[in-house]
């Protein structure tokens, strides 16, 4: 919280947060060890982390992504999470991040109502692909990228470290309907229609009134014209 005090960055002029500089200049720090520091992590500049024995890619502060994030916690790169489930987390750390195999790995712990694994760290609920692909590649180019499957068993548990990267939304989206995992059409729940009934419809189209149309299969006369002009089911050939 600020304190009326300003950031001791020369020249910066906004409202000290902690470590007497502003909130940009302490996440820099956090990120990078360096409040002046910027551009691309350290995770993207390659090498591995400082710490004894660990050859997972380097994160931040010369560190990978475990290490880093045990520094930020307790300022010891070696305690674990006591918060945390300690079996999930011994395997993560142990069987997850050094599995180098390109078969799918899957998460024998917890998983979301949609399949994805998760660990649990105090009250939160973290997804486990996103730990991973952050530690194998670095942390997200933008908020806005999603971690993509490339096995498309992401929705079974799948946490391999080389089935995993950052994608944008229309990627991971184009993704899902190359591995046929997306919930479109008749597969999203409360669907009207099956993919039989738009291809009748648009069979019908000319012969009958959208509204008989639509009352046949019980659907209004605004689904109906939205079916024949494309606008719902326009990727059904």
């Amino acid at each position: 919280m600020a304190d009326g005090r300003i950031c001791s960055i020369p020249d910066c002029g906004k409202s000290a947060s902690r470590r007497g500089w502003c909130d940009a200049h302490y996440k820099r720090w956090q990120r990078h060890g360096d409040p002046l520091a910027g551009g691309p992590s350290k995770s993207s500049r390659g090498g591995a982390c400082s710490v004894a024995e660990c050859l997972r890619p380097v994160f931040g502060r010369g560190m990978c992504q475990m290490h880093h994030a045990r520094w930020r916690r307790h300022k010891d790169v070696n305690r674990r999470d006591r918060r945390a489930n300690g079996e999930a987390t011994a395997f993560l750390e142990t069987v997850v991040l050094t599995h180098n195999s390109d078969e799918c790995l899957i998460w024998p712990f917890n998983r979301q109502a949609t399949g994805y694994a998760y660990v649990a760290v105090g009250t939160k609920k973290e997804r486990v692909h996103r730990i991973v692909c952050e530690a194998a590649h670095g942390a997200a180019p933008t908020r806005e990228h999603e971690v993509a499957h490339s096995c498309g068993n992401g929705q079974s548990g799948c946490v391999a470290p080389r089935h995993l990267r950052w994608a944008t939304s229309s990627e991971n989206h184009a993704d899902m309907l190359a591995h046929g995992r997306a919930t479109r059409g008749q597969r999203q729940p409360g669907a009207k229609l099956t993919e039989a009934d738009v291809r009748e419809i648009r069979r019908l189209a000319g012969t009958m009134l959208q509204r008989e149309i639509g009352k046949m299969f019980g659907v209004s006369r605004v689904t109906v014209t939205s079916v024949l002009s494309g606008k719902r089911w326009g990727w059904l050939g």
